[in-house]
């Protein structure tokens, strides 16, 4: 069954090489769905860059009325003044469309279109209160935050997560779990020794990589303090690659959280924010002889995928979609914040060094995009059916 779609967005980078996490897995969807023949639009923040990422078939509708979504403030009278210009363009859209589904990534649009549609909406919760540090956060906000997605979650016809953890939080027959991907095409196999050729690092040193944005929730402070222990048993030489903001980019100050961090790891490199798709990005993943990805909470970690297509040994934190995309034999978990746990698991990779790179790739492609897209639209079939 042929079926229309209509994915939300609003960053303003679907399609274009700045796009952060939701936004490309946005586009991969709407990529894959075109090119199983279905009829695929887009609903973006204007932008004049290129969308040369996006199938040639997807139909991208441009608007500067999305702006209000991100407001938790906003959220809240949502679908009253404040969002109701992007509520009245999806319903044109639609009137020109007729959409079957409607595929949202926000909790508000989850909830104010379920109560102006009679589209059925599917909200994908890339990182929902269930899974995150503000589920047992206290104060208005983090109060605020699970509100707005219980009420999302009793709008949306179906919920998509990230992992098998938050589904069982969420309990009900209209949650499924379906996980981020990584296209292996776009990362090509590297060696670690060219790649360390490229970037002028000793052969022989032992480099252990931090990937992560630098705040709390990522656990850059574990990191730091795990690398200082471990450095008392193992020449451990440590770098950093994440924003200082808190947030995916370049732009935006050092945080106050961050600053700290640098100003109390000394042996630690930190090298800012480095785009996915640059070649030193890359060669960096594959040049260390550990990844590590210290997460306190993690719906997914997209990073984990792109160490592993990279050949690297990844240490990750046992919390949300991190431990069902790590690999026994193409890694290690470490209890999220356990600093002297997670400096023995660095310990041990110093000890037995061998190479996992054909291992690793071949975790990364059971993630494949084209499987990801079959689920959704299994799901979306279904809905596209019930309506």
């Amino acid at each position: 069954m042929r079926v229309k779609i209509l994915e939300v967005a609003g960053s303003g980078e679907a399609g274009t090489r700045d796009a952060g996490p939701v936004t490309s897995t946005i586009v991969n969807l709407a990529n894959g769905f075109a090119m199983r023949g279905h009829d695929v639009t887009v609903l973006d923040a204007p932008n004049g860059a290129p969308r040369t990422r996006l199938h040639a078939s997807v139909n991208v509708q441009e608007t500067d009325r999305l702006g209000a979504h991100g407001s938790v403030i906003a959220s809240i009278v949502t679908p009253s003044s404040v969002a109701r210009p992007a509520l009245e363009t999806i319903a044109a859209l639609n009137a020109e469309h007729n959409f079957d589904v409607i595929h949202v990534h926000e909790a508000p649009y989850a909830t104010a279109l379920a109560r102006t549609c009679a589209v059925p909406v599917l909200w994908t919760a890339h990182g929902s209160s269930w899974t995150m540090a503000s589920r047992r956060a206290q104060g208005p906000r983090a109060y605020l935050h699970r509100w707005l997605d219980r009420r999302a979650r009793r709008s949306a016809a179906h919920v998509v997560v990230l992992n098998e953890a938050s589904r069982r939080a969420l309990g009900g027959i209209n949650v499924s779990v379906v996980p981020n991907g990584i296209d292996l095409e776009a990362w090509p196999a590297l060696d670690r020794a060219a790649a360390r050729r490229d970037l002028g690092i000793c052969p022989a040193e032992f480099r252990v990589t931090f990937v992560g944005r630098i705040a709390p929730e990522k656990g850059a402070h574990v990191f730091a303090e795990a690398v200082g222990r471990a450095r008392a048993d193992v020449p451990v030489v440590a770098d950093a690659i994440g924003s200082f903001s808190g947030r995916f980019g370049v732009s935006g100050r050092a945080t106050e959280y961050a600053r700290s961090v640098r100003a109390n790891a000394p042996h630690v490199e930190f090298r800012g924010f480095i785009h996915r798709d640059t070649p030193e990005y890359r060669a960096r993943l594959a040049a260390a002889d550990a990844v590590v990805v210290p997460s306190i909470t993690e719906p997914f970690g997209l990073v984990v995928l792109e160490a592993l297509a990279c050949g690297a040994w990844v240490i990750g934190s046992d919390v949300g979609g991190i431990r069902e995309t790590l690999g026994g034999d193409t890694g290690a978990l470490v209890p999220p914040g356990d600093a002297s746990a997670l400096a023995r698991a660095i310990i041990e990779r110093y000890q037995k060094q061998e190479s996992i790179s054909v291992p690793a790739r071949a975790r990364a492609a059971q993630f494949g995009w084209d499987g990801i897209a079959d689920q959704y639209l299994a799901l979306i079939g279904r809905l596209a059916g019930r309506r």
